[in-house]
């Protein structure tokens, strides 16, 4: 029986694409977590019942191992978080939007977001704002990566560092809902690049997000109005 992986499993386990010509890959400076230790094995039971039991209790070994190293992270990960209301929202929403398009159960329910945010520190309001970012940038994120396609000379956007893609899809779908102003949403993923991604990252984000937003998002609001 193949068991699907669970939300603490997958959470923050980054699958980093193939890096660009001239372009580093950046990892996540956020919890990660070491892969759980590999239980050594027998020779497998023949009955399809005992298979199913000895998968089981595998799978759940690896499930208490994994939980118990991501909470070992936890508290010196997230002491860093800004203590602005408003941008630790974001900065959570950027959590979420990386755990879910990482492997995390977004599809199931977004059972892994309740951990996150509390982790997070936020109160009801901000978390609320966080999942509603969050859930909107994984909704578009098609939407999001066609736009990124056509702007990335010859890039494909799963050939963006994740951490990047995700702070762009976070503020692209933003920018189409019409939430805060443009200005607004800009400046607070290229402040989330200069944080969270390479030295170079944050001119990346604002030249993609600027073109983008003039060329496509304003043009179309405007022959909307």
């Amino acid at each position: 029986m193949n068991k699907e992986p669970s939300a603490e499993e997958d959470r923050f386990v980054e699958r980093m694409p193939e890096p660009a010509p001239g372009r580093r890959v950046i990892s996540f400076s956020l919890p990660q977590t070491e892969d759980p230790p590999v239980k050594k094995r027998g020779r497998k039971p023949k009955t399809q019942k005992a298979i199913d039991d000895y998968e089981s209790e595998a799978a759940a070994a690896a499930d208490a191992a994994t939980a118990a190293a991501f909470a070992a992270f936890n508290a010196e990960d997230y002491k860093d978080l800004s203590s602005s209301p408003r941008r630790r929202s974001r900065e959570a929403a950027l959590l979420l939007l990386f755990a879910a398009t990482s492997g995390s159960d977004a599809e199931g329910g977004w059972s892994f977001a309740r951990n996150i945010l509390r982790d997070a520190g936020l109160d009801c309001h901000g978390a609320v704002y966080a999942l509603e970012l969050a859930r909107q940038a994984y909704d578009r994120r098609e939407e999001c990566d066609r736009l990124l396609a056509a702007y990335a000379r010859d890039w494909s956007p799963d050939r963006f560092p994740a951490v990047d893609l995700a702070i762009l899809r976070l503020a692209l779908a933003e920018l189409l809902t019409g939430g805060a102003a443009p200005t607004v949403v800009i400046n607070e993923a290229v402040e989330l690049a200069k944080k969270f991604s390479a030295e170079d990252s944050s001119a990346f984000v604002n030249g993609m997000l600027d073109n983008i937003y003039k060329y496509e998002i304003k043009e179309k609001q405007g022959e909307d109005r």
